[in-house]
């Protein structure tokens, strides 16, 4: 909660990204605790480490659509790439890797949900290389194809 407040007062660069961020882990910890009535053990991870794993993070939100790499990520966080990876994995519970999909995919959901780009233009705009690949991450993300998605949604046009 302070954690919060201090953000929310600071209003630094990707202050509402943190927020909105510790709003969602504030809630899980609620529910975790009314749905077992036992506090949880919060695991000790230094400060400078979640201050450069949320710049990595601000990062990833910033440049979801441009070609970067994990070395890019580690180099934002100014880390090197295997301890950013560890720590990364320590503090989200997802790779840099599944990270970056996981942004691209609520991305490709919210462009889809707009209905102003063609599945193969979404694509491109978020920066994959090629149809069927992103298409393969899509399903492995959502549990089904960008097409099924549209329908599934009722968003094609009647």
């Amino acid at each position: 909660m302070r954690e919060y407040a201090l953000e929310n007062h600071s209003k630094q660069i990707g202050y509402k990204f943190i927020i909105e961020s510790l709003s969602i882990q504030i809630a899980v910890n609620l529910l975790r605790n009314v749905k077992s009535n036992i506090p949880q053990q919060k695991e000790y991870v230094s400060l400078f480490c979640s201050v450069n794993i949320r710049r990595a993070i601000e990062y990833v939100y910033e440049y979801y659509n441009t070609n970067f790499s994990i070395d890019d990520m580690a180099r934002e966080a100014n880390l090197s790439k295997f301890h950013f990876i560890r720590v990364f994995k320590a503090e989200t519970g997802k790779t840099p890797y599944e990270y970056m999909m996981d942004v691209e995919i609520q991305k490709a959901k919210e462009l889809l949900k707009a209905r102003q780009h063609t599945i193969t233009e979404i694509c491109f705009l978020l920066g994959f290389n090629d149809h069927s690949h992103f298409t393969k991450m899509f399903k492995k993300k959502t549990g089904c194809t960008p097409t099924e998605f549209i329908i599934n949604n009722n968003l094609v046009v009647k």
